[in-house]
């Protein structure tokens, strides 16, 4: 059995490594997993000395946080997506969700008003969730 302490950490890995590789910016964990109570510093990653314009979450979970549950009023995502945004609201900026599951690729929500270009993408409550790979992470960063 897998610790889920354990599975978040590796997920907030798998994720950094992607964003610094797709960026070229110096992704980090941040200190004491987000729950930090300085200004800047709630979230997962972020970057030393730059205008972060995201707070982002990481999720890494054995199933699929969105689903159909989410239409009863239940699912992972729904609770993901209130506490990066409470979290971007203390950070003063927006709130960026990257959440994958078991084997699955990795994929990304953000406020539905910011234009990206993408198409493919499901609106819900205020989010657009994207496959990250189709987003040009860099310009959106």
């Amino acid at each position: 059995m897998v610790a889920s302490k354990d599975k978040g950490n590796r997920g907030e890995v798998i994720i950094r490594d992607y964003l610094r590789k797709e960026t070229g910016l110096n992704f980090e964990r941040t200190p004491q997993s987000g729950a930090s109570s300085i200004k800047g510093l709630k979230g997962d990653l972020f970057v030393m000395n730059y205008a972060n314009k995201f707070t982002i979450e990481c999720k890494n979970y054995e199933e699929d946080g969105f689903g159909s549950a989410c239409l009863l009023g239940k699912g992972n995502f729904n609770a993901w997506w209130a506490q990066v945004t409470r979290d971007a609201i203390a950070n003063g900026n927006l709130p960026m969700l990257i959440y994958r599951w078991n084997r699955s690729k990795l994929y990304c929500a953000i406020p539905e008003h910011i234009h990206t270009g993408v198409d493919n993408r499901i609106v819900y409550k205020g989010a657009a969730i994207y496959l990250i790979e189709e987003l040009n992470i860099k310009e959106l960063l």
